[in-house]
């Protein structure tokens, strides 16, 4: 038994060395296992930034469809105002009425639901002496889709700017399907002969994101179209009689086709030497006698004329009322 090592000893040994020839390859796995989930944690992160990318240009490209959509459909609803002569806009001599039509046309593939209409009303002229006072309702045999007022206050210089309030607006919302057109007859009452701004718009929610759209449309009221308009022939002797020439007054030119419209002229009869386009003011009036009727153009060469001691405010119409006829004649019926 000399030189042998004990069966237990030597037994022990044997596993030490078997403990020791393992130890590398465990280690080795170890690190194999930790480089894989490495890889496998930078390959989520890519996949993730991958999707947070594909997710941005996703909602980007959503935003810029609803963007498109909403640019066409704003492009596609038409909204106006049509000041006009009607009966529905009686005159009296305390005040000036005029109608207003006011429509709106949805031409876009989409319907449109809850919209309002709102508007504003101002004095085209500044720092007038007193403040206008105007009152707005529909017009009593008006079948309106638009539910518009009443309202009634002053107008102010600024009636019509960005922060202004609404002067009216609908009382509750206006559903327009893809092509279909609402209209409302409303009166507008004024207790002083100005020129008037307006500007009115729709509003309604985006049919894809829900916010609020606006689609605006600015206009003008004329003179002429809160006056009443009148055609007097030549041979009325006893209607002309009194009127003379308004001191002052430059002749103007007017334009044949629209004053038919614009006075009321009966069909069967001609605008001719000596008839008169009577404008009616309150209870006062100024005319335009026709003195020469040019055969090379649709016009006529018109004096002004009044009834003798015609109030000096009356007067002071003349040239307001003769720039309207020359620059832009309003219709009867106009935007």
């Amino acid at each position: 038994m000399s030189g042998e090592l004990p069966i237990g000893i030597r037994t022990t040994a044997v596993e030490a060395g078997k403990a020791g020839d393992t130890a590398p390859g465990a280690c080795d796995m170890v690190q194999g296992l930790s480089d894989a989930a490495q890889t496998i944690g930078l390959s989520l992160q890519v996949m993730q930034r991958a999707l947070v990318g594909n997710m941005e240009q996703a909602a980007q490209l959503t935003l810029s469809m609803n963007r498109m959509m909403e640019e066409l459909v704003k492009r596609s609803v038409h909204v106006g105002v049509f000041a006009r002569r009607s009966s529905e806009a009686p005159r009296d001599a305390t005040g000036y009425r005029t109608g207003l039509a006011v429509t709106i046309k949805n031409g876009s593939p989409v319907p449109l639901q809850g919209a309002h209409v709102k508007l504003w009303f101002a004095p085209r002229r500044s720092q007038l002496a007193h403040p206008i006072q105007a009152q707005l309702a529909l017009a009593e045999d008006c079948a309106c889709g638009i539910a518009l007022g009443p309202s009634s206050g002053g107008l102010s210089d600024d009636g019509c700017g960005p922060e202004s309030e609404p002067f009216v607006q609908t009382t509750q919302g206006v559903d327009l399907a893809s092509g279909a057109t609402a209209e409302a007859l409303a009166v507008l009452s004024v207790d002083a002969l100005e020129q008037l701004s307006g500007r009115i718009a729709v509003e309604f929610p985006s049919p894809g994101t829900g916010q609020l759209l606006r689609v605006e449309h600015r206009f003008g009221i004329h003179l002429l179209q809160l006056t009443t308009g009148s055609f007097i022939r030549a041979d009325a002797a006893t209607d002309t009689a009194a009127l003379v020439p308004v001191d002052g007054a430059r002749p103007v030119d007017v334009e044949l086709g629209g004053a038919r419209d614009l006075f009321a002229v009966p069909p069967a009869d001609g605008i001719g030497h000596g008839c008169v386009l009577a404008v009616g003011v309150g209870g006062s009036l100024l005319g335009l006698r026709v003195r020469d009727v040019h055969a090379d153009a649709p016009t006529a060469t018109c004096e002004w004329v009044a009834a003798a001691g015609a109030l000096p405010e009356l007067l002071e119409l003349v040239p307001r009322l003769a720039e309207e006829l020359r620059v832009h004649p309003p219709p009867a019926s106009g935007r």
